[in-house]
């Protein structure tokens, strides 16, 4: 066996295999056997046909099909193996997604050759990310709260409140008492002051987003990451059931949604290719830092977040139909692993 590798753009290796006929005629033979097996040959117990009888029966390319499926089968990984072996193929870029292998050589009597298209996790080299985060955090925008966002919150709670309906509908007045039939308000002004205290907090949670995907933004710019295409569909189906699911659990068909937004999940998909790229680059920063820093969180921190986000189901049998239990803890670990590197940069 001989294989030949190129290095592609975009963190993908083409690898050539060339298996010689004498290397490929036992696995001919095995398929043979093996597509006896599985059919009824008239005056043969299975798999014990002749391979000619097998090969007027079925067609010999038929067979050799076969053949190639079981060469493939066994001797990719050892192409892998040995790829390691001479650091062509590096434990800290390995293979992501499936390959893409496609047969280019397959006759009677020749040799077998296929080509295998791989993605590799790309090589993230990084920037001095903690000046960077330093760098950006001094963007950060002073969060203020203006009388007006708080009167215009106020209004929309009495009018969330009203009773009646056309003519006859009737928003309550702002007074003490409204202010106590919506909680522990005893007047207005404590109401008024509690509805700030929620604007000022929702605004500053979403400045600190904002810094920190600049942040991410900004590494990933300096870091010559090339992204495969198969992370990023990856991620567009990722996206996809999200939006999904979102849409399902307000109790609205998906179908009509589609209509409603007038466009096809083609072109949706098309439409989120650019975010899709800058989620899977924030990723792997993400990752390559959280590896540099060391950073992981603990087993006791991943099973609490993930029982959490168990309880959100009504029943046991509702969980094991829904929930794969591994899935979710890796899920859990990226989940916690990203909030404590972000943590991280903002320290800096």
């Amino acid at each position: 066996m001989e294989y030949k590798v190129t290095t592609l753009p975009k963190s993908e290796l083409e690898i050539v295999v060339i298996i010689t006929f004498l290397e490929f005629e036992p696995h001919v033979k095995r398929a043979a056997v093996l597509i006896s097996e599985e059919a009824e040959i008239e005056g043969f117990r299975k798999g014990k046909a002749p391979y000619d009888i097998v090969k007027n029966k079925f067609g010999e390319q038929a067979i050799y099909e076969k053949a190639a499926e079981i060469a493939v089968r066994k001797t990719y990984p050892e192409v892998l193996e040995k790829l390691v072996t001479s650091n062509q193929l590096l434990a800290a870029n390995p293979p992501v997604g499936r390959p893409e292998i496609t047969i280019t050589k397959l006759a009677p009597g020749n040799e077998l050759q296929y080509k295998v298209k791989l993605a590799l996790l790309p090589e993230v080299k990084l920037p001095d990310y903690k000046s960077v985060a330093r760098r950006v955090k001094k963007e950060k925008k002073e969060v203020l709260v203006s009388d007006e966002e708080v009167e215009k919150t106020l209004k929309w709670v009495r009018e969330s409140r009203a009773v009646g309906e056309g003519e006859n509908r009737k928003i309550p007045e702002l007074t003490d008492d409204f202010a106590k039939s919506l909680g522990d308000f005893p007047s207005v002004d404590a109401l008024r002051s509690n509805v700030r205290s929620g604007l000022q907090s929702e605004k500053e949670e979403r400045e600190r987003e904002r810094i920190r995907i600049r942040i991410l933004e900004e590494v990933a710019k300096d870091s010559g990451l090339e992204v495969p295409d198969v992370l990023v569909e990856s991620e567009l189906e990722k996206m996809f059931a999200e939006l999904k699911s979102g849409v399902e659990g307000m109790g609205a068909k998906w179908e009509d949604y589609l209509v409603h937004l007038k466009k096809t999940p083609e072109e949706l998909r098309s439409g989120w290719r650019e975010d899709a790229i800058k989620r899977v680059r924030a990723g792997l920063v993400l990752r390559e830092i959280a590896r540099a820093e060391k950073i992981e969180p603990g087993e006791e921190e991943i099973q609490e977040r993930a029982d959490a986000f168990l309880r959100q189901y009504k029943s046991a049998e509702d969980t094991e139909k829904n929930i794969d239990a591994e899935s979710l803890r890796e899920y859990t670990r990226g989940i916690l692993r990203n909030e404590k590197v972000f943590e991280f940069l903002e320290k800096q």
